[in-house]
């Protein structure tokens, strides 16, 4: 039972919660394969809203049309998606969003379960490709993965919902990268990765900051303790990422390209921007490909963002990459590099 409910205004009343009948003695989820459970019972004993109930519908609608009038943010990030009934995120999106983007948390790394469950949202946050990035930079896996999780993604979501899925290395929920493999190069990589593929990148803070606590609330660190260091490494990396981003030469619209999928580099492109990547890590061996397929023509000279002086002239056999020290490389035409 809600024993201060009193206090729980506009939500006062009993019966704008759901009861425990069907739920185990705690009231909490404990199977979140069954969707009566799911949706019915308690997150970790937080009193459960019924959106079934007419008043609670109306009232979240309303006060959501009023915060998002009132407050100009453009966009919603909605928490715990599967554990409310699928029909109302429709009632809800076209009651009080409709002209706002809604990015659904289903937090679980099947494509078709987070498709199905928050298929009435614009956007939902990328786990599946959550655990392939974490597969394939942390764990060192086979980088032909990434490959296999866009094709799935393609099937599954169809080319504009993919493009519009929140791609993240780490978030509040999950133990930090750095907290079970301490690879910068790694990590840095991952990151790279997130920012340019296919969707919308999230960077949780103190990234930039190679923090790595473990799991929640280790993974919440205190962040003004920083000094809001703008100056390190992967700070100035993410910010010559979002300005390629910004730029003319990134396809922000169109599907990344893959120009080679090997086990331990993965390279493609957007626009003409190419990204090659290696999960070989720090001391791993040095990766050198010619790609002949690419976005640039044969004269073009092409750097380096991270390093700009690190450039290559394209060649009739094509763009030649070699990726030391378990480095990641993005290159643009030289001339991109002057705006």
């Amino acid at each position: 039972s809600i024993s201060d409910i009193n206090n729980f205004v506009p939500f006062n009343d009993g019966s704008h919660y759901h009861d425990c009948n069907g739920c185990i003695s705690d009231c909490n989820i404990h199977n979140f394969n069954d969707a009566a459970e799911t949706e019915h019972c308690r997150l970790a004993g937080l009193p459960d809203l019924n959106q079934d109930n007419e008043y609670v519908s109306s009232k979240l609608v309303e006060v959501y049309s009023k915060l998002l009038a009132s407050s100009g943010v453009d966009g919603i990030r909605m928490d715990t998606v599967p554990e409310v009934n699928p029909s109302y995120w429709k009632t809800f999106k076209s009651g009080a969003a409709p002209d706002t983007y809604i990015i659904g948390e289903v937090f679980n790394g099947d494509s078709n379960y987070i498709n199905a469950h928050g298929s009435e949202l614009d956007g939902l946050l990328s786990y599946p490709m959550f655990y392939t990035i974490r597969n394939v930079f942390q764990q060192k896996q086979d980088m032909s993965q990434i490959s296999s999780r866009l094709k799935e993604y393609y099937q599954v979501f169809g080319e504009d919902r993919t493009m519009k899925l929140g791609t993240f290395v780490d978030n509040h929920d999950n133990a930090r990268f750095l907290s079970q493999n301490s690879d910068q190069k790694l990590f840095t990589s991952a990151v790279v990765l997130s920012l340019l593929i296919d969707g919308i990148p999230i960077v949780y803070y103190g990234t930039e900051q190679m923090f790595s606590g473990g799991n929640d609330p280790q993974n919440r660190e205190i962040f003004w303790k920083t000094q809001f260091d703008n100056s390190t490494e992967l700070y100035q990396k993410i910010r010559a990422l979002n300005k390629v981003r910004k730029s003319d030469v990134f396809d922000l619209g169109s599907p990344a390209t893959e120009l080679s999928v090997q086990s331990t580099f993965y390279a493609f492109s957007r626009g003409k921007v190419l990204v090659a990547l290696t999960n070989v890590g720090e001391g791993g061996d040095t990766q050198n490909y010619t790609l002949n397929q690419h976005p640039f023509s044969s004269g073009d000279v092409v750097c380096n963002i991270f390093y700009t002086s690190d450039c290559v002239t394209v060649t009739d056999q094509g763009v030649l990459v070699v990726l030391q020290d378990g480095k990641s490389k993005v290159f643009v035409p030289a001339s991109a590099l002057r705006h």
